[in-house]
C-alpha cells in the first residue's frame, strides 16, 4: 500500500497536478445524480468511499481535484461521492466489499462497469476509459436480432444492451417479448423485467398476485416505491379526494398493497401529495395530520426544491399551535444529519415557523445558517424572503 501511494505522489509530481484545483463537481445524492443523468443524458460515476479510508482520501485530494481528471470525468458523467454508514440499502444493493469502489451506472442506476482501489492519475483514466462500448454492441445485436428472435438468453442480452443506450420503447418491445416465451416469471431476470414495464396490466397483476416473492428477490423499499409510483400514476388515483367515502376507499387500497406496518405511510404521503385546500375543515385537518406524519419519516422531502410551494401552503394554513409544534418537529427532522443537502429556500420557510413560534433567535440563526451555505457553495449571499413571508401571512389573517 505504501509504494502505491509513493506512486501516486510521484505521478503528480511529473504531470505537474500540485496546482490541483477544488473538488466541487461531486453531489451526494444517487437519486439527484439520476435525474440530472436523464436531464443531461450522460452516465452516472459513483465513487462508494468512507471516511476511514486512507486510498479514498488520497483519491480524493490527489486526483479527483486534477484538471485532467474532472474534465474527463464532467464530460460523460454525474458524479456522486457515497459514505460508508450514511447509504447502508445503496451500499447493500451494489454489494461493495472494498473501499474505494467505483461503479459507472446509466441513468435508471443499473450497473454497467465497476473498478477498485486508488491508483495514479493515469491508471485511473486507463480503468475509467475501459467502460464497455455500448454501441458497438448495440450494432451488433441489432444486426443479430433477425436470427435470434427465440433465443431467449439472447433478447435478454439485447434487453440490457437497449436499455443502457437508452432506446427504451425497442427495449420494452424485447420485454414483452422475452416474457411472452419465457414462461417462468419467477426467475429474478424476468422478475425485473416486470418491474420495468408495469404500465402493462398483466404485469401489474402479476406483481400484485406474486408480492411476497419480489420482496425475498429484492430490497422491500424498492418493491414499495414502485407499487406507490404506479399506484399514484393510475387514473383512479387521480380523483383528488372531495368526499369522506373515498378516503376510506383509499385506506383499503393501501392495506391491500402495502403490508401494516407501511400502509400508514405511504397513505400519509398520498395525502400530502395531492390533497387540495378544501373548504370542508374536516378534510383539511385530515390534510394537516397526514402531512405532518409524512414529514417526520421521510427525511429526502426537503432536498428537492419542488415541494416548496407546497409546505409553505401548509404553513400557512396552520393555525393551531400544537400542529405549528409538530411542524417544527418535522423540520428539526428534515435538516438533521448534513444540512448543506437541503433545498436553501427551505431555511426562509423554518424560520417562518420559527417566527410563528414567537422564537425569533431561532429564525435569525436559521437565515444564518443559510448564508453560510450560500455563501460556500455559490459565493454569493443568501436572498431571503422571510420578510414577504410574514407579510403574506398578515395579510391572509
Amino acid at each position: 500500500m505504501k509504494k502505491l501511494f509513493l506512486v501516486i505522489l510521484i505521478s503528480l509530481k511529473i504531470t505537474g497536478a500540485d496546482n490541483i484545483i477544488a473538488q466541487d463537481y461531486f453531489i451526494h445524492s444517487l437519486s439527484e445524480a439520476r435525474k440530472r443523468a436523464k436531464e443531461e443524458n450522460k452516465f452516472i460515476f459513483v465513487d462508494f468511499s468512507a471516511v476511514w479510508c486512507g486510498p479514498c482520501k488520497m483519491m480524493e485530494k490527489y486526483i479527483f481535484p486534477d484538471s485532467e481528471v474532472k474534465d474527463t470525468l464532467t464530460s460523460k458523467f454525474i458524479c456522486v461521492e457515497l459514505l460508508q454508514g450514511k447509504n447502508k440499502a445503496t451500499f447493500s444493493r451494489y454489494r461493495i466489499k472494498s473501499f474505494p469502489t467505483f461503479i459507472i451506472m446509466d441513468e435508471e442506476g443499473n450497473e454497467i462497469y465497476r473498478f477498485s482501489g486508488a491508483s495514479d492519475k493515469k491508471a485511473f483514466l486507463d480503468r475509467l476509459n475501459a467502460m464497455p462500448n455500448t454501441e458497438t454492441d448495440l450494432e451488433k445485436y441489432d444486426s443479430l436480432y433477425i436470427f435470434n428472435k427465440k433465443n431467449i438468453q439472447f433478447l435478454n442480452e439485447y434487453y440490457i444492451v437497449l436499455l443502457k443506450n437508452k432506446y427504451k420503447k425497442k427495449a420494452k418491445k424485447i420485454a414483452k417479448r422475452i416474457l411472452k416465451l419465457d414462461k417462468d416469471w419467477s426467475k429474478k431476470s424476468n422478475m425485473e423485467i416486470i418491474l420495468r414495464n408495469l404500465d402493462v396490466n398483466k404485469n401489474y397483476k402479476y406483481l400484485l398476485k406474486h408480492k411476497q416473492q419480489f420482496y425475498d428477490s429484492f430490497p422491500p423499499k424498492i418493491i414499495n416505491e414502485i407499487l406507490f409510483i404506479r399506484y399514484f400514476n393510475t387514473k383512479s388515483s387521480k380523483d383528488y379526494i372531495d368526499e369522506y367515502i373515498n378516503i376510506k376507499q383509499k385506506k383499503k387500497d393501501f392495506n391491500k398493497l402495502f403490508n401494516n406496518d407501511t400502509s400508514q405511510y405511504y397513505l400519509n404521503r398520498y395525502f400530502f401529495y395531492v390533497l387540495k385546500d378544501k373548504e370542508d375543515l374536516k378534510l383539511k385537518q385530515i390534510y394537516i395530520t397526514s402531512a405532518l406524519k409524512y414529514l417526520q419519516k421521510d427525511s429526502l422531502i426537503f432536498r428537492n426544491k419542488r415541494f416548496y410551494n407546497q409546505i409553505m401552503q401548509l404553513i400557512y394554513k396552520i393555525k393551531d399551535t400544537t400542529q405549528l409544534i409538530e411542524l417544527e418537529k418535522a423540520f428539526e427532522f428534515q435538516f438533521s444529519g448534513n444540512d448543506e443537502d437541503v433545498y436553501i429556500k427551505y431555511f426562509d420557510l423554518w424560520a417562518f415557523v420559527n417566527y410563528k413560534l414567537d422564537n425569533k433567535d431561532k429564525a435569525v440563526s436559521n437565515i444564518k445558517r443559510a448564508n453560510e451555505i450560500s455563501v460556500k457553495k455559490t459565493g454569493k449571499p443568501f436572498k431571503s424572503n422571510l420578510q414577504l413571508l410574514i407579510s403574506l401571512d398578515k395579510n391572509q389573517k
